[in-house]
């Protein structure tokens, strides 16, 4: 009985002139979001791109600073600052918590040369979040305390071990790469999210002077995206 089945759909399936599709050229339909780039006074730069689509909106915080910028003996901080940006409080609220009152979702990232944070939220959203830039830039470690520097200090050094510590070969890979690609002492020599020593050097004092000299409308790039006028 299966084998007649078989045969049949075969002789069917040979009946058929289906025609082969070119996946090589697909057919996509025209879309693109324009562009309004905006040059404040300041230095900030802001790029705005409207997409109705769906009521939502998306900002995108890019500092043009990473760990290139860490201080000698503080490899690291630039990550460890990042994490604590979502602590700060600035309205008797932590910013990741008013974050997701509003129905809205944060992630952040440090490489070498930027650290940006991203926040996608209902477009209701958008004059809060808006001010919370603003805040991030006029005082982005606002409230927070030496235990919460302690705190993301550890989550750092927890983060570096299972990225590094647990796989001996990458971490080995990746010290021989930067020793070999840039001289030593060379910002790019070094691991973005330093070592164990050099997170144990971070201090709120130095957290705070971080963020004072690298988190500047000059050195800020905001891209807004969504259902927006």
């Amino acid at each position: 009985m299966l084998s007649s089945l078989l045969s049949l759909f075969m002789f069917n399936a040979a009946a058929v002139d289906i025609p082969k599709a070119d996946y090589r050229r697909p057919e996509l339909e025209s879309y693109s979001l324009p562009t309004s780039d905006f040059r404040f006074p300041s230095g900030l730069r802001l790029l705005i791109q409207i997409d109705s689509s769906q009521p939502v909106i998306a900002i995108t915080s890019v500092i043009d600073r990473g760990s290139e910028a860490d201080p000698e003996s503080l490899d690291g901080i630039a990550h460890v600052v990042e994490h604590l940006a979502f602590r700060a409080n600035h309205n008797g609220i932590k910013n990741w918590d008013l974050v997701k009152q509003m129905g809205g979702v944060i992630n952040a990232s440090t490489t070498v040369d930027w650290t940006n944070y991203m926040t996608i939220a209902p477009k209701d959203a958008l004059i809060p979040l808006m001010r919370l830039e603003v805040l991030r830039l006029k005082d982005g470690l606002a409230n927070i305390s030496e235990r919460d520097v302690i705190t993301e200090s550890e989550i750092a050094r927890n983060e570096k071990r299972m990225r590094y510590a647990s796989s001996a070969a990458i971490s080995a890979a990746l010290d021989v790469i930067g020793e070999q690609l840039y001289p030593e002492g060379h910002p790019y020599s070094r691991t973005v999210i330093g070592t164990h020593e050099t997170i144990g050097n971070i201090s709120l004092e130095s957290v705070k002077k971080f963020v004072e000299d690298n988190y500047k409308p000059e050195l800020t790039t905001l891209m807004v995206v969504g259902d927006i006028t």
